[in-house]
């Protein structure tokens, strides 16, 4: 029957979970005490080039974004798709604004900018 859950997609959504869930994992574990929720970077914070941080400039908001789209999928409900949409919106005019600071703190900022992609891997 048609019912608010026709768009679940339950493996791939759990798959989607999984990868986001390592990724953030990974991510706080490569940031160590530069890990802050804020998108402000910290006074003694290091800026991270390798691990995930090769791939893309925010692994940490990408895997955010595949876990919810996970849970969106799995769930099948409108309502998550369209909180999935907002975040992917919040989520770059986040990293807009930290990316200011981020140029402002480490001066080869701009060169790493300019060669890894924001939030996909290889698409540039």
């Amino acid at each position: 029957s048609f019912g608010p859950h026709i768009y679940r997609i339950v493996l791939p959504g759990r798959a989607l979970e999984l990868v986001g869930v390592l990724g953030i994992l990974i991510c706080a574990a490569s940031l160590r005490s530069s890990l802050t929720v804020v998108p402000i970077p910290k006074v003694e914070g290091k800026l991270s080039t390798t691990g995930l941080y090769r791939y893309v400039r925010h692994p940490m908001y990408t895997s955010v974004l595949l876990l919810a789209m996970g849970l969106a999928l799995e769930s099948g409900n409108v309502f998550k798709y369209i909180l999935v949409i907002l975040l992917c919106i919040l989520f770059y005019a986040k990293s807009v604004f930290e990316e200011i600071h981020l140029r402002l703190k480490y001066s080869d900022y701009e060169e790493y900018a300019t060669r890894i992609p924001r939030f996909i891997p290889f698409t540039k």
